[in-house]
């Protein structure tokens, strides 16, 4: 399975999970059915989180990878206000473009810690960890701490062999267990939500299936194209769902 499917996983999953968060936002249809979508939608965070990391390992312009996603999250807030706050402008909360791009900001110092010779300066690679997580949490990125954590732990995930593929599902695990850590710490009762976020453990299988590669492509071009249809579905796909449910009434009355 290339690093496009894994694309084209994600992209789908996360807009059934939007579709049933609108429906259950706006009262419009079956609850259940809206609840198996934002179950089947706890599936595309650790695709993305896994494709950030292999992306920083393989990427030519780590810079520009940055970039593209502070772009992306530029671009992407304000249909991600409308979608999930009804509101042009909402504080304090960004969405998961900011959390991809401050974890891969992480990741460049991290990273850099690791591959140092001299041994104190290794021991330094949790700092920029530390402070994308305090960032995320601060700031209300999407998917906050757990989000930076998910990535930096696919990022010492290395190699393709099954032993390495295997390290996938203690870590798929801890995130996917995330809100039940957190209940469990603040002697809080387990929610319907909470528990649903287990279900995140489906990522696993189409992860262990992951090829290594890119994907085919006939051009540049073609891999320009398929990348940016990428960035551009995220902002895309919120800013139509919110002008479909947000006028669903009037379009019945209509018809």
């Amino acid at each position: 399975m290339s690093a496009n499917i894994l694309k084209l996983i994600a992209c789908i999953t996360m807009m059934l999970d939007h579709v049933g968060y609108l429906m259950q936002s706006y009262g419009i249809g079956n609850y259940d059915t809206a609840n198996l979508l934002r179950l089947i939608g706890r599936i595309a965070f650790p695709i993305f989180a896994f494709l950030i990391a292999e992306g920083f390992k393989h990427t030519r312009n780590v810079v520009f990878y940055t970039g593209r996603l502070l772009l992306a999250g530029l671009i992407s807030e304000i249909p991600y206000n409308l979608c999930f706050h009804k509101s042009l402008i909402y504080k304090p909360s960004l969405n998961v473009m900011f959390t991809l791009a401050a974890a891969l900001v992480a990741l460049i110092f991290a990273d850099m810690c690791l591959k140092s010779s001299k041994k104190e300066v290794r021991f330094l690679f949790a700092l920029p960890i530390f402070a994308a997580c305090y960032f995320a949490d601060k700031f209300g990125m999407d998917y906050g701490y757990w989000g930076i954590i998910l990535i930096f732990l696919f990022y010492l995930i290395d190699g393709d062999s099954v032993q390495k593929k295997l390290l996938l599902l203690p870590v798929i695990l801890l995130f996917a267990a995330r809100r039940v850590i957190e209940s469990f710490i603040a002697g809080s009762v387990l929610s319907d939500w909470n528990k649903m976020q287990l279900f995140a453990l489906l990522a696993f299988l189409p992860l262990a299936l992951y090829n290594g590669k890119v994907g085919n492509a006939k051009s540049k071009n073609a891999r320009k194209v398929k990348q940016y249809l990428f960035y551009l579905f995220y902002p895309v796909h919120m800013l139509l769902l919110y002008v479909i449910f947000s006028n669903i009434g009037k379009m019945i009355a209509f018809f």
